[in-house]
């Protein structure tokens, strides 16, 4: 390996530039103020001062250009050698060390290095005379010396040193761990781990979940449905509208969430004297205020978040002011809402703590519990890769401690590793069970509980509805790291690759046998990351309650000592080089190899899934204040379902489901978003459009138009009597149908074009616009124009909103319209 990378050392090529994160732009490209320069397919004009290959040169390189720029942003500040190599592009590649193009840039052994002179009077030994299992170059493999001089050993400089020969074999081992360091293959042809992935292709669609599409169109999916982009659909499929008990289809397998918080609410303002003769006026709190008090949430976030202060949406003089949201609820009754919206049973034993069954997070469990049950219930297979992790929220208070959270709380979620699929969850706190011999270690003793929810999940025959073809691998941080964890893993067959902390290295392995000190990033700690990573591996026979299993410990040197123990899950481990997309314009376009092995590629390919959940949940932006703790865990439980509701539409959406429901360019997360909070905003359940809404019967709101003595719209009778009277006696009417007729404002006759024209251009003018809204006189609903002729207010085909499009003015005029 060291005759390697000398010999790559050599090539100038191979030598690592210190411009690598510079970008030289072509002084055309600088001093162009023209925007249309830098389009995706520019053409040359006749006025073009430059060439026609010039120009060629430059368009193509425009875009890169732009990428590379954003790249020295993000990576300002960051020590060199200490970016995120580990982000993986489309045009990124990894390939063996052997494969590497010439073109490629990686650290090197210098090529006026010179191997030092041996210190015979202090015991050191001759470097051809050293222990060397890796053919490791002097440049890296150093000799150290103690306080008083002495010779003690090579090193390398995150401190390993290799593992002496075993008497009477060949096999380098301690305490039952063998050590490799060279490239390692399971040689056990009788265990193969992760079946069906591999280097190049860690995700195969073998391994992947998938949704129960039956399932989906029992529930009410249609083609229609995708069309026309029904967010509210997917999003009451993981927070049920109604009592799925009541939905109309057999078998719904949903929990309710809406309809028992609903209880829940009305059950705590009963008993808070809310509504009593001595409080303000409360009105009866209904399944459709408590989705219009969350759609209001989600259009805050829409706009961006207002970062607590979401009274400005109902305040006219500002900006801010949304007026869907002054026209869904008013924030006199939202605030009510706010006051009494509860999550739990108040009469729940789980909420005394002197109760054996106490659960610290009662207050806000069934939030998560809904998600992590219809989530679960509405697929057919789950993704054998799973990824867990904590996950924050704050108080909504002030401070601004490490991610900007100094009081909250969190929970450890485990989901799909390429999906938003949260299938266990588990609260943080320090009431667990701990059996004996777990140890007193917070992080292994999760995972140990997470571990137990998933094995109630892996289908042990055909038919049993669980949703696990077979024990799934779970990827995961250094903070659950540990020999208890691994092995209580190993036991019960399931897969693992977790990064291990430095002080939780394999017990009764001394820590110098591995990479363990940290290091100056300098030239020689570099070149050192191109070694073969030292694999340890150790197995474990099959007894009476416990499965064989295999552990597998990477121990290599990056940005500083990287150790990774797996179980179950490493086939093989060798060195990689991970290729990064070309970057740089013309002559400075380069590539960058980063070093990369099995172990590291296998956890960084899995270890986001958690993240990318938060980086979501984040873009949500639901906040408003309260002093009530539990709000901001709630708060947080929606924007999971919203994120979880965007995934099943993803899914969907790609046609792996059923080919009719493919979307050619389905919805983006903001655009899904913004659909949600119209439609939650509107939610009215006499519109019967999703599974349980005709249950709500009498107590939904009434589908007839409210008609009040100002506003009032005429009937149909009168409109007849009108139109009549309109026809020059063709018709014998009623002397009190005449008299209903002459009150009417409606005009009594059918305008002409260029009458018609007249009224609608009054639309136009500055004085048709009314700011606070009122009833159109055609449709009962909030309307923000007037005819400044007839003076009464009407749609005129506005461009947003719920009514979006409505034609009231036009039918208004006409006397021959009907409903």
């Amino acid at each position: 390996m060291a005759d390697s990378i000398s010999s790559m050392s050599g090539e100038p090529s191979h030598q690592r530039t210190n411009d690598d994160v510079s970008v030289d732009l072509p002084q055309e490209l600088v001093d162009s103020d023209n925007e249309d320069f830098l389009c995706d397919d520019p053409d040359p004009d006749d006025n073009s001062i430059v060439g026609k290959d010039d120009f060629d040169l430059l368009a193509s390189g425009a875009e890169q250009a732009k990428r590379d720029r954003m790249w020295q942003f993000c990576t300002v500040g960051t020590p060199e050698g200490e970016e995120e190599d580990h982000c993986i592009n489309k045009g990124d590649t990894v390939v063996q060390i052997k494969d590497l193009e010439p073109d490629v840039n990686i650290p090197g052994i210098p090529p006026n290095h010179q191997p030092m002179q041996t210190e015979v009077d202090a015991g050191e030994v001759p470097f051809d005379k050293v222990d060397n299992p890796g053919n490791w170059s002097d440049y890296f493999y150093c000799r150290q010396f103690d306080d008083n001089s002495q010779y003690t050993g090579h090193f390398l400089p995150a401190g390993a040193k290799p593992v002496p020969l075993s008497d009477g074999n060949k096999k380098r081992t301690c305490n039952g761990w063998e050590f490799h360091y060279s490239p390692w293959e399971n040689k056990d042809s009788t265990t193969s781990f992760r079946s069906g992935a591999s280097t190049k292709n860690m995700f195969p669609e073998s391994r992947k979940g998938s949704l129960n599409s039956t399932t989906l169109k029992k529930l009410g999916l249609t083609k229609e449905r995708m069309e026309k982009a029904d967010a509210l659909f997917f999003y009451q499929l993981i927070y049920p509208i109604c009592d799925p008990k009541r939905s109309g289809i057999e078998g719904d397998p949903r929990k309710a969430y809406y309809f028992d918080v609903g209880g829940f609410t009305s059950k705590y303002a009963v008993l808070h004297g809310y509504g009593s003769p001595y409080a303000p006026p409360f009105e009866p709190m209904y399944v459709w205020d408590l989705v219009v008090f969350h759609g209001i949430l989600v259009r805050d976030g829409v706009h961006g978040g207002s970062k607590g202060a979401i009274y400005r949406r109902w305040d006219p003089t500002t900006s801010c002011y949304d007026p869907e949201i002054a026209q869904a609820m008013s924030l006199y009754r939202w605030r009510q809402i706010k006051k009494v919206f509860k999550l739990n049973d108040i009469y729940d034993n789980s909420g005394r703590r002197d109760s054996p069954t106490y659960n610290p997070a009662h207050k806000f469990d069934l939030a998560y519990r809904v998600i992590v049950e219809n989530c679960n219930s509405l697929t057919l297979h789950a993704e054998l890769d799973q990824c867990a992790d904590e996950m924050t929220w704050k108080l909504m208070g002030y401070g601004d401690g490490k991610n900007g959270v100094t009081k909250g709380g969190q929970l450890v979620l485990t989901t799909d590793a390429s999906r938003c699929r949260p299938r266990a969850y588990l609260h943080r706190h320090n009431l667990h069970h701990r059996p004996q011999g777990c140890g007193d270690k917070r992080g292994p003793n999760e995972v140990r509980l997470l571990v137990d929810k998933l094995s109630c999940m892996i289908s042990k025959e055909n038919g049993d509805a669980r949703i696990f073809r077979e024990a799934p691998h779970i990827t995961l941080d250094d903070f659950f790291s540990g020999d208890e964890i691994m092995d209580h893993i190993g036991r019960l067959g399931f897969a693992a690759t977790i990064a291990c902390r430095p002080d939780r290295l394999p017990l009764g392995v001394p820590k110098f046998y591995f990479h363990h000190e940290k290091v100056l990033v300098d030239d020689r700690s570099k070149a050192t990351r191109l070694i073969q990573p030292i694999t340890a591996v150790k197995s474990f026979p099959k007894d009476d309650n416990n499965k064989a299993y295999q552990r597998t410990h990477v121990s290599f040197q990056s940005a500083g000592p990287t150790n990774i123990s797996t179980v179950n899950a490493l086939n093989t481990n060798q060195l990689l080089i991970h290729v990064k997309e070309e970057r740089g314009v013309g002559k400075k376009k380069r590539k960058r190899g980063v070093e990369m092995n099995n172990g590291r590629l296998q956890y960084l390919s899995h270890c986001r899934g958690v993240h990318n959940i938060d980086r979501m949940i984040s873009d949500c932006c639901l906040q408003y204040r309260s002093r009530k703790y539990w709000h901001s865990p709630m708060l947080q439980a929606l924007a999971l379902a919203i994120v979880t509701a965007y995934d099943l539409y993803l899914e969907s959406a790609s046609g792996s489901l059923d080919p009719v429901w493919q979307l050619q360019k389905p919805m983006s997360f903001h655009q899904f978003r913004d659909r949600l909070s119209s439609q939650m905003l509107s939610y009215k359940p006499k519109y019967n459009r999703y599974p349980g809404d005709e249950a709500f019967g009498s107590h939904s709101p009434p589908i007839q138009k409210v008609r009040t003595k100002t506003d009032a719209e005429p009937s149909k009778r009168s409109r007849k009597i009108e139109a009549a009277a309109n026809g020059c006696g063709k018709r014998c009417i009623m002397i009190d149908g005449l008299e209903a007729t002459k009150k009417t404002k409606r005009p009594r006759v059918v305008y002409h074009h260029a009458d018609l024209s007249k009224h609608l251009k009054s639309f136009l003018e500055k004085k048709a616009t009314i700011s606070s809204g009122a009833k159109c006189v055609w449709c009962n609903e909030k309307a923000y124009t007037r005819c400044t002729i007839c003076g009464v207010p009407l749609h005129n085909f506005p461009a947003k909103g719920v009514h979006k499009g409505k034609s009231c003015s036009v039918d208004w005029h006409n006397a021959n319209a009907s409903e």
